[in-house]
C-alpha cells in the first residue's frame, strides 16, 4: 500500500502515542506500531505493509493513518472517538478480515480480464453468456461481502462511542460529511495552482479557512436536509449511509446543530507536537505527488 504520508515516531510524538494507546488499552485492542499523518480527510487502519511517497523501506504490522487536516476540526473526544472507531477495526479484527476477500476479488479480476479480451471473431459471442455469468458472480459477492463490512463499521462505531461518547462520534461523522466539498474544492484549487507554478504552502490550515468560510455562510436546515436525503446504502457502499450510524448511536441529524459542528478553540491537532512544520511538509509532498 503507498501513501502519502509522514511516518510520526514514538519519540517524536509521545502525547499522540500516549493518547491512542490509552484508547488502545479501554477497548482492549491492539495499538497501532506505527502512525502515519497525511493531510487528505479521512482515516484508516490497516496490517498490510505501508511505503510512504518519497521514502524507501515500508512499515509492518498494524498502521494507524490520521488526517491533520481533520484533526483541525475535531476537539480531543471528538478524535478520540473516530480513533475508538479505527481501533475498533483492530479489536475486531477486521483487517485480516477484509484481507480474505482480496484473493477471491483478484481472480475474479483476472477472470473478466482475460474473458474480455476481443478477437473479432464468433469467439467474442461465445464468450458473452460466461461474461454474463462473471458479472452476476461479481455484483453477488460483493453485494455481499459489503453488506457484512458495513456491518462491522457500525460495530467499530460502538468502539468510537466506548472510546468517547456518543455524541462525540455522531459529531465526528457529520463535520466529515459536511467538510467532504471543501477537500474537493481545495484539491481542484491546489491543481490549479500547481499548473500556475504556484502552490499552498499549508494545505491543512487552507482547507481549515475554508471550512470555517463555508460555516459561516451556511443554511444549516438545507444543508441538514441534503446530508439525510440518502436512507439506504448502494449494494456495493462500504459504510453505512449517515442517518444509519447517527440512528445506530442514538441519534439523529435534526439533533445536531451548526454550532455542534463549528471548528473548535482547542482542536486535537494540538497532540501533535510541531504540527505546522509537518503539514508544510505534507503539503510539499501533496505537490510533488499530485
Amino acid at each position: 500500500m503507498l501513501v502519502k504520508a509522514i511516518f510520526l515516531s514514538r519519540e517524536e510524538q509521545p502525547e499522540l502515542y500516549a493518547f491512542v494507546d490509552d484508547i488502545a488499552m479501554r477497548l482492549n485492542a491492539q495499538p497501532p506500531k506505527n502512525i502515519i499523518a497525511g493531510i487528505e480527510p479521512k482515516f484508516f487502519v490497516t496490517t498490510s505493509p505501508v511505503s510512504l511517497f518519497g521514502q524507501n523501506g515500508t512499515l509492518a504490522n498494524q498502521t494507524l493513518f490520521i488526517s491533520l487536516a481533520m484533526m483541525r476540526l475535531f476537539d480531543k473526544r471528538e478524535f478520540a472517538a473516530v480513533i475508538g472507531h479505527e481501533l475498533g477495526h483492530f479489536r475486531d479484527d477486521d483487517t485480516t478480515y477484509s484481507m480474505r476477500f482480496a484473493p477471491t476479488y483478484a481472480r475474479l479480476g483476472n477472470a473478466w480480464a482475460a474473458m474480455s479480451v476481443q478477437t473479432g471473431g464468433a469467439a467474442d459471442l461465445a464468450r458473452l453468456p460466461a461474461l454474463v455469468m462473471l458479472d452476476t458472480c461479481w455484483t453477488v459477492f460483493a453485494s455481499a461481502e459489503r453488506a457484512i463490512g458495513r456491518e462491522r463499521e457500525l460495530l467499530a462505531d460502538k468502539a468510537g462511542a466506548e472510546a468517547s461518547d456518543a455524541g462525540s462520534l455522531a459529531r465526528a461523522l457529520v463535520k466529515v460529511s459536511t467538510h467532504a466539498a471543501q477537500w474537493g474544492y481545495l484539491t481542484q484549487a491546489h491543481i490549479d495552482q500547481l499548473a500556475e507554478g504556484r502552490t499552498f504552502s499549508n494545505l491543512s490550515t487552507t482547507f481549515e479557512n475554508g471550512c470555517r468560510t463555508a460555516l459561516s455562510a451556511m443554511d444549516w436546515s438545507v444543508a441538514r436536509d441534503a446530508l439525510g436525503s440518502s436512507t439506504q446504502a448502494h449494494p456495493v457502499d462500504t459504510h453505512p449511509v449517515l442517518s444509519q450510524r447517527l440512528e445506530s448511536l442514538g441519534t439523529s441529524l435534526d439533533a445536531i446543530t451548526l454550532d455542534d459542528i463549528s471548528v473548535p478553540t482547542e482542536s486535537s491537532v494540538l497532540l501533535v507536537r510541531h504540527p505546522e512544520e509537518i503539514e508544510k511538509q505534507l503539503s510539499v509532498l501533496e505537490g510533488t505527488y499530485p
